[in-house]
């Protein structure tokens, strides 16, 4: 696997490492990645389908285009991480940090 992180221990390239992220940084990081998609899945899903609802469309209409709603939301969410991304890469706190090089005898 490969991954950019900060080297404080003077690691070369092909060397293998061990690397840290706190642990709230990276359930923050999980958050974004998965929980902000899923909220607006199910926000998408639901809004969409009472909001579809309260205009008076049918209900088998509204709930196909609510599912579409909650895709097309989903969809949305994920180009907001994208175009997020650049800012949050350079982000301190969510850098994994190299704390160790591994002995060819503990592989």
């Amino acid at each position: 696997m490969v991954m950019v992180a900060d080297n404080n221990v003077g690691a070369k390239v092909n060397d293998e490492v061990e690397i840290e992220l706190e642990n709230m940084n990276f359930m923050t990081a999980m958050l974004i990645a998965y929980g902000f998609p899923l909220t607006a899945l199910i926000v998408g899903i639901f809004g969409g389908y009472y909001g579809l609802l309260a205009l008076g469309i049918n209900d088998n209409t509204a709930q196909a285009l609510g599912a579409m709603v909650g895709l097309l939301a989903l969809a949305v969410s994920y180009a907001v991480i994208k175009y997020k991304d650049d800012t949050i890469k350079k982000m301190k706190k969510f850098k994994p940090v190299i704390v160790g090089i591994k002995s060819k005898d503990s592989i």
